[in-house]
């Protein structure tokens, strides 16, 4: 039996059944596979992701994913491992940029907004709050957290 095949097949399954969990488990990576379970381990700086998806729930969940993939009685165990390399980690937009770098002129005097201002601003829509509260990430999110919603408004 092949972890890798397994692992990645368990991930693709996951990202459309229930993406709020493959976001967890994306970061783990299989140690290995024997003794009806296979192993996957997480970096240390993500273990508190463990107590993420090693719960009763998402256990039944992987195994029915396992199972599909014809990976029957398979069980699953999350571990803390230096064999699995730490994540790398994104740039922050607050670096400060290199004298390289080109900073946009205004591109009209008059005005003085900067194209890169202009360019990439999303447009503003306005949120409807019953299909914001029907959105399975969020009722997902909110069952996880044991969260509930006080009041939806938009950010516009």
């Amino acid at each position: 039996m092949d972890p890798e095949k397994a692992w990645k097949g368990v991930l693709e399954l996951a990202s459309k059944e229930n993406p709020f969990l493959h976001s967890y488990l994306v970061n783990g990576q299989p140690i290995e596979m024997g003794h009806g379970r296979l192993t996957i381990g997480f970096a240390p700086s993500l273990a508190d992701q463990i107590e993420m998806v090693d719960q009763k729930k998402h256990h039944k969940t992987l195994e029915e994913l396992l199972a599909q993939l014809g990976f029957t009685g398979l069980g699953l165990r999350f571990v803390v491992s230096k064999q699995v390399a730490e994540p790398i980690k994104p740039k922050h937009d607050d670096e400060t940029p290199s004298a390289t770098t080109p900073v946009s002129q205004p591109s009209d005097q008059n005005s003085g907004i900067t194209e890169s201002s202009t360019a990439h601003k999303a447009p503003i829509v306005p949120i409807d709050p019953a299909a914001f509260l029907e959105d399975p990430l969020i009722q997902k999110a909110l069952e996880t957290f044991k969260g509930r919603l006080i009041n939806i408004e938009s950010s516009a």
